[in-house]
């Protein structure tokens, strides 16, 4: 008799740790789901899953190159007339880039860049989107 009551007794122990691991493991899975698809949300690399990444790229070269022509030799002038070349340069992306791409584009000054008392480039914010996605950053060109 001792040994039927010793062998209900470690049934029920084994019943009620069977249950309370089926919950551990219930509440690990929805966490862990939770957590990976936090992670799969939230830390994208823009380079791997971004349509937009190479016409950004492409925007931002060129864009460096027609603002280095249109400021070269022009550096020492006020930085009121910078920023009107700057401007003129934006607005040529802009018309071009939101009428041929259907994407939008933004350039806004930010200052120039120095080297102790010498102007060796200007800095930027720049921004293209669409729709669905976009690409931003602060650059820095250098006009010599």
């Amino acid at each position: 008799m001792k040994q039927i009551n010793k062998i209900k007794k470690n049934s029920k122990n084994d019943a009620q740790l069977l249950l309370l691991a089926g919950i551990f493991l219930s509440v690990s899975i929805v966490a862990l789901s939770s957590v990976m698809v936090s992670l799969v949300n939230a830390d994208v690399s823009i380079d791997e899953t971004s349509f937009i990444k190479p016409d950004y790229d492409n925007v931002r070269k060129e864009f460096g190159m027609a603002l280095k022509d249109k400021l070269e030799g022009k550096l020492d002038y006020s930085e009121s007339s910078v920023i009107a070349y700057f401007n003129d340069t934006r607005d040529i992306f802009v018309f071009f880039i939101e009428s041929l791409n259907g994407n939008y584009f933004n350039a806004e000054y930010l200052g120039l860049a120095r080297v102790g008392d010498e102007i060796v480039g200007i800095t930027c914010f720049l921004k293209l989107g669409n729709d669905n996605e976009f690409v931003s950053e602060i650059i820095t060109y250098d006009i010599y």
